[in-house]
Formats: C-alpha cells, structure tokens, sequence
C-alpha cells in the first residue's frame, strides 16, 4: 500500500507540473496578442519667434522721431508694433543714422523691413512693397510775409532740403528740372536746421512732405505758410527681394488695423504732428 501512495504523489505532482506548463503557455500567448504600450511622444523643439527688425529714420518727424525722453516714437513705429503684435512676433526698433544707406541695412539682413515714411514711388527693383497704407504730398513751405506766388516764383533763390527724405527724392528724381532753377539746393543737416535757416531769412523755402509742413506751421502760427504742392506720392513698408509673404502679411495687418480701429487711433495720436486720417488708404 506505500508504493501505490507514493505512485498516486508523482502522478499527481506531475499533474500539476503540466497545469502550470499550460497557464504559463496561456499567459505568454495573451501577452504576445495585448496591444504594445504607446511610445512617449516626442517632445516638440519650440520654434523660434519671428523678430520684425524696424529700420528707421531717426529724424522723420512724425513717422520716427526721438521723444523728449530720448525714447524713438512715431506713427510708423506704432503700426509695426501693431503689427508684431497681432502676428505674435518680437519687434526690435533699428536706428539708421545714415539714411542714405537704408537700402544697404535691408540687403545685409541688418534689419528686414523699412518703416519710416518710405514712398514706394522712389525706390527700385532691390525691395519688395507692402500695399500703399497712406497718401502723402511733397509740399513747399515759405514765410508767410514772403512775396513768392507760386513754385515757379522760387527761381533763383536758395532752397533747402533734408537729404534721404521723400522730398529730397521728388527733387533729385522727376522734380530734377525744377530744383535746377533754384540758385542753390541748400542741404539741411534736420528739420529744425532747415525752419530755422528759413524762419532766419537765410533760405527761401523748404521742400518736405504734407506732414512735416503742418507740424512747423502750426509750430510757427502767422510766420509760415505752404505755398505749393509738388507732388503727390504714397506710404508703404519696403522689404528685401524675395520677402513677398512678409510683405502681404504686413499688407494684410494694415488692412485689419484700419478695420479694427486702430489705424485712425494711431493717427489722432498723431495728428498734433499733421497725421490725418484722410488720408489712409489700406
């Protein structure tokens, strides 16, 4: 009777030897069918912001102009802001001293737009545009108490100019004939060097655009007055060739500043300084 329960043992631990075989089997199959676990997502590289980098006219009053606090303001300034900010770019304010080399600074990459005032009319094929977003005229100012009736009157006689600005291009482009009448283009170092050597006698008129003119008449009641219109030209954003995307999206912000408000905010803001308004086309 020992040997037959001792043969019943091994039976039955062989049993459950082989049960275990089969739950083992059973659990590597179900292991084998379950879905693999998800890899962890990549983490994403964070794009870098785009930065508008605002070459501009630190004398160019009211587009770009310096505040009394030595802080750079302007009607311009304020709309790339705008900008940059509905498009969720950085915007970095360039300083161009030497606004004869403007196009130069674009080229390099130094800045990647100019906004200052920029009359589309007078630059060539090396930039790109943004659609014109304001109207502007090249206009002479003289002393009231002058005698002169019209531009043509102005033979003869020494007129000044600020070099880089729209004016200087209308006198040094399709103004040139005209400009050869005076007896000397006098090259103003500023706007404030130009009123005064015209308020001081020492030239008899100054060319600039529509709103320098009513800033220094305004700032001057019963001593200045405009005497003619030159001609008549229009604002827009210059841009490095090739950068037409940038260009239509700036063109685009403008269109939407104009419908949200802003664009007539920004120009009563400015109209101390002869903004108007009126004359905004985007």
């Amino acid at each position: 009777m020992a040997v037959q329960a001792k043969h019943t043992v091994c039976l039955r631990g062989a049993a459950a030897v082989a049960l275990a075989c089969v739950l083992a089997c059973a659990l590597l199959a179900l292991a084998a069918c379950a879905p693999a676990a998800p890899a962890a997502p990549e983490e994403e590289t964070p794009q870098e912001t785009f930065v508008l980098k605002v070459g501009f006219n630190p004398d160019n009053a009211p587009f770009s102009f310096a505040a009394e606090d030595g802080s750079y303001v302007g009607l311009d300034l304020d709309l790339a802001q705008a900008v940059a900010y509905k498009e969720g770019w950085d915007v970095e304010y360039v300083p161009l001293e030497n606004w004869d080399a403007r196009e130069e600074a674009l080229a390099s990459g130094q800045v990647n737009c100019l906004w200052s005032g920029v009359l589309r009319e007078y630059y060539n094929d090396a930039c790109v545009y943004s659609k014109p977003y304001m109207l502007n005229e090249q206009v002479i100012v003289i002393r009231k108490m002058s005698v002169y009736t019209s531009a043509a009157s102005l033979a003869g006689r020494a007129v000044a100019v600020l070099p880089g600005t729209a004016a200087y291009q209308v006198l040094a482009g399709p103004k040139a004939n005209y400009a050869a009448t005076f007896s000397q283009l006098v090259l103003a170092e500023s706007y404030d060097d130009a009123f005064a050597k015209l308020l001081a006698s020492e030239v008899h008129g100054v060319v600039c655009d529509s709103a320098a003119a009513r800033i220094w008449i305004t700032g001057n009641p019963g001593s200045l007055k405009r005497l003619a219109v030159l001609s008549e030209d229009y604002y827009a954003v210059a841009f490095a060739a090739g950068e037409d995307q940038l260009a239509k999206t700036v063109s685009d912000d403008l269109a939407f500043l104009n419908r949200d408000g802003t664009a007539r905010q920004l120009c009563e803001k400015y109209s101390k300084y002869g903004v108007f308004y009126d004359n905004w086309l985007a």
